[in-house]
């Protein structure tokens, strides 16, 4: 594969590649950090950790990576169903990672063929796979709002008060 290649869908974006420098920072997205060569450091502003495994990071957490070798960056809408799955996954907002989909995508990246394609596909497959599928209302929006609007599109002729 290509170094440093960057991956954007609906509800999530990766990267894979190395990269040289790296600020203390924070965003809106849950991160999924896997190294794939060699051990990667995590800083934060009360600890640091150095690992193997995959590292979860949780929405507008600061922190700092370093590595000087291939890296996967995951980096998910947290309000999607998929971000659901991985915020309630753990109550800590940086780990070290192991649950299934996090192990199948630092499995993958060692099996990795020549086919560009058939390797973002296996990415997105198993990113895709692990979706929390509940109702909640987070992925729905709030019912009164919809019944709302549902009243209006029916009564788009009528007058209605605001009050």
């Amino acid at each position: 594969m290509k170094l440093n290649q960057v991956h954007i869908e609906k509800d999530y974006g990766w990267f894979l590649g190395k990269f040289d420098q790296n600020k203390l920072h924070r965003h809106y997205a849950i991160q999924i950090s896997i190294p794939l060569q060699d051990a990667l450091s995590v800083h934060t502003s009360n600890k640091s950790f150095t690992t193997r495994l995959p590292v979860l990071i949780q929405s507008n957490v600061p922190h700092r990576l370093a590595i000087n070798s291939m890296h996967f960056l995951l980096l998910i809408n947290p309000a999607s169903t998929i971000g659901h799955y991985w915020k309630t996954s753990t109550s800590d907002s940086i780990s070290q990672c192991i649950l299934p989909p996090a192990k199948q995508l630092q499995e993958t990246f060692s099996r990795f063929s020549g086919n560009k394609s058939k390797s973002i596909e296996s990415i997105d497959a198993i990113i895709q796979a692990y979706d929390c599928y509940c109702q909640s209302s987070v992925h729905s929006g709030d019912e009164r709002i919809n019944s709302a609007l549902e009243y209006l599109q029916i009564h788009q002729s009528r007058s209605i008060s605001m009050q």
